[in-house]
């Protein structure tokens, strides 16, 4: 009977979706070590992001859902470990499969999370105290309301994920801001420095932030668009535009996407958020008022409303693409014993296999075919 070459099954199980790899994880010892292979999740990962396939919508109405992407008709409760019926759980972003969930119930299930609900694996994120500078903006935030936006992202440099949190305190005429960094890699909260004190955090849904030397009526917030840069420009009352960044760092690649005038198309509205692009380009995915979603046809300028059987309201949506991504911290990994073994059975052992993902690619030069096929 002919075998596939191994490097021909790793490129055709990168292009499943990943509960059927966890299944498949049960074929052979080969193929479990070549799927739990960060190599291999970075592969899976990059062809999914290329492709704009094992895409997911999370919505939240006090749950959390998964809703299939694009067809939108499919609603799966996501049974997360901080689920519970007393509150209503806070999703602070997406990366790469992993979620960001925050709780605040008081009798117990409280904290923040890395939550990947395609592998059902998550992660504790370690409580940070408020740093201040200084016993006046002590003061001030005992005093004072606060605003809190957290940024969750992936670091490709240093190949970690981490959670930005700022928090902007304002008492009055005066306010002070801190930033903090959570690192996965290290399992630690570090980089405190201070926010510029010209730009005002208000809520990340409805005014993003702005200057304080600009236009009050004008605001804007920053995210992303299939792996661009993008901002969105909210005209209080008269419009809001969407601007892309096609080439990163390149000024002149800014490209507006579409306009949408307030009493036009949709009516009157506090806010508008594009959440995906189409396969084939011509459509986007909005959100609106944390209320509703709808598709926006670029070309013809008109829209289609999606509604979702089974959904009561809707807080919150984010886009994720379902992935292997493994939540590890590489400080909290425990070297694993060493056993002695007797000298006799040393030869028969080191006749036995290895499953290492290099010797299933026969080589380096396979793995980089790989990893670069498209």
């Amino acid at each position: 009977m002919a075998v596939l070459p191994m490097v021909l099954i790793t490129e055709i199980l990168s292009r499943l979706p990943v509960k059927s790899l966890v299944r498949f994880g049960c074929v052979s010892k080969p193929w479990d070590s070549l799927i739990k292979d960060p190599i291999f999740i970075k592969l899976h990962l990059k062809h999914s992001l290329e492709t704009d396939t094992n895409q997911t919508l999370i919505i939240r109405d006090g749950c959390l859902y998964s809703l299939d992407f694009p067809v939108l008709n499919s609603l799966t409760l996501i049974d997360h470990p901080l689920k519970t019926d007393r509150f209503e759980t806070e999703l602070q972003g997406s990366c790469n499969g992993p979620l960001c969930l925050y709780n605040d119930d008081e009798e117990g299930m409280n904290g923040t999370i890395f939550y990947n609900p395609a592998t059902r694996k998550h992660i504790d994120v370690p409580v940070s105290e408020i740093e201040l500078p200084g016993d006046q903006n002590y003061a001030l935030a005992r005093d004072s309301s606060d605003r809190t936006v957290y940024g969750f992202g992936y670091d490709h440099v240093t190949d970690d994920y981490k959670l930005v949190r700022v928090i902007q305190f304002m008492g009055g005429d005066e306010f002070d801001s801190e930033v903090k960094v959570y690192s996965l890699n290290s399992g630690s909260w570090g980089g405190i420095c201070y926010f510029l004190r010209e730009y005002y955090l208000t809520y990340k849904r409805l005014w993003g932030y702005y200057p304080e030397y600009s236009d009050t009526e004008f605001h804007i917030d920053v995210g992303v668009l299939k792996g661009c840069l993008c901002v969105l420009c909210n005209y209080v009352d008269v419009k809001s535009e969407f601007w892309v960044m096609e080439e990163y760092d390149a000024q002149n690649s800014w490209t507006k996407m579409f306009s949408i005038a307030q009493r036009d198309i949709i009516g009157v509205y506090e806010y508008v958020r594009p959440l995906a692009r189409s396969k084939e380009g011509s459509r986007v995915l909005v959100e609106q008022d944390g209320k509703s979603l709808f598709w926006f046809d670029l070309e013809i300028q008109t829209i289609d409303n999606v509604e979702v059987a089974g959904l009561r309201r809707m807080l919150d949506a984010e886009m994720m693409v379902e992935s292997l991504v493994p939540l590890e911290c590489s400080q909290r990994k425990v070297k694993p014993k060493v056993k002695k073994v007797h000298p006799k059975l040393k030869e028969k052992k080191s006749k036995q296999k290895s499953y290492s993902i290099e010797n299933l690619y026969l080589g380096f030069s396979y793995l980089k075919f790989a990893f670069n096929f498209r």
